[in-house]
C-alpha cells in the first residue's frame, strides 16, 4: 500500500492534459458565442433605440424597416440557444428584447394596432411588463411634439392608450423593484399626458 501511495507521488504529471484541453475548447467555444450574443444583441438594442426615435420623428416607414432587422438578429440570436440553453440567460440580450417588445408595441399605438402578443417564445411577462411601461414615456414625448402641431386628437389617443395600459397594470399589483418603479413612472406619464390635455382644453376655449 505504502509502495503505491509512493509511486503515485513520484509520477511527474498529476493531470489528464487531454481532458483539460477538452475543457478549455468547451471553453472558448462557449465564451465566443457568448460575446457574439452579447454583440449581436447590442446591435439589436441599438436599432431597436433608432427605430423609437424615427417614430419620435413621425418616420414610421425606417421604423418598420428597422423593426424588421432587429427581428432578423434576434431570430440569430435563438440559434445559439439550441446548442447551449445556459446562453439564453445573457443580460445583454434580456435588455434587447426589452427594447424591442417597447419598439415595437410603441409602432403599434402611432399605427393605431392593439397592444397585444408578439411573435416571439422568449418574451416573459417581465419583460412585456417593463416595456409597456416605457412606451408610456415614448407616448408622451410624441404628445409633446404633436400637441405643437395642433394635432390635439392624437395627443388624446395617447393619453387614453395610456390611461388603458394604468388600468390594466393595475390588476398586477406590483409592490417593489423594477416593475414598481416603472409602474410608478407611466403612473406620472398619465398625469403628464392629462396636464397637456388640460392645457389644450384651456387654449382652446
Amino acid at each position: 500500500m505504502g509502495g503505491e501511495l509512493k509511486r503515485g507521488l513520484e509520477r511527474k504529471n498529476m493531470i489528464n492534459k487531454e481532458f483539460f484541453q477538452k475543457l478549455l475548447s468547451n471553453y472558448i467555444a462557449k465564451s465566443s458565442k457568448r460575446h457574439q450574443i452579447i454583440k449581436d444583441s447590442s446591435d439589436a438594442l441599438r436599432l431597436s433605440k433608432q427605430a423609437i426615435f424615427a417614430m419620435q420623428r413621425d418616420d414610421l416607414e425606417n421604423a418598420s424597416n428597422l423593426i424588421i432587422d432587429v427581428e432578423k438578429i434576434l431570430g440569430g440570436i435563438k440559434e445559439y440557444f439550441e446548442e447551449d440553453d445556459s446562453l439564453r440567460s445573457q443580460g445583454a440580450y434580456r435588455a434587447a428584447l426589452e427594447e424591442y417588445v417597447e419598439a415595437k408595441l410603441f409602432h403599434n399605438v402611432l399605427m393605431g394596432k392593439d397592444i397585444d402578443a408578439l411573435e416571439n417564445e422568449e418574451l416573459t411577462y417581465e419583460t412585456y411588463l417593463s416595456a409597456i411601461c416605457d412606451v408610456t414615456g415614448e407616448l408622451v414625448r410624441k404628445a409633446v411634439t404633436q400637441a405643437t402641431k395642433h394635432e390635439f386628437e392624437n395627443v388624446e389617443k395617447y393619453r387614453k392608450a395610456t390611461e388603458e395600459i394604468i388600468a390594466e397594470l393595475l390588476n398586477f399589483n406590483l409592490s417593489g423593484g423594477q416593475l414598481r418603479s416603472k409602474y410608478d413612472d407611466a403612473k406620472r406619464n398619465l398625469r403628464r399626458l392629462e396636464d397637456i390635455m388640460y392645457d389644450v382644453k384651456v387654449k382652446r376655449s
